[in-house]
């Protein structure tokens, strides 16, 4: 369960641990099945996965199959591509910010 405290460290810039941020945009992306959120207004979590996107546009690291398809399926289906590290799964949601949007705000 991620708390509003941490999405709040993440928007305001605080230093986190890459683990931290990565676990935290997976909860987003997948939002709301992929982990639960405690005290969070819209606003929170959409600000939270700006910041968790600008954490890591440059993250090289690998992320489970299972979000990565997730997104794959939110910005497009099938014809869709993403590379599937944590920077290419960043690149998608920036280029396709709309139905991550929409679904943190519902």
């Amino acid at each position: 369960m991620i708390d509003v405290s941490e999405l709040h460290a993440l928007a305001g810039h605080e230093q986190q641990p890459l683990s931290d941020i990565e676990q935290i945009f997976r909860a987003l992306v997948g939002y709301p099945s992929e982990e639960e959120f405690r005290n969070t207004t819209r606003a929170d979590r959409v600000g939270a996965l700006e910041a968790a996107c600008e954490s890591l546009i440059g993250d090289t690291n690998v992320m489970p199959d299972h979000i990565a398809d997730l997104i794959i399926q939110r910005i497009g289906g099938a014809g869709a591509m993403i590379d599937r590290t944590y920077g290419g799964a960043v690149r998608a949601v920036q280029e396709n910010p709309d139905p991550f949007v929409a679904i943190l705000t519902s």
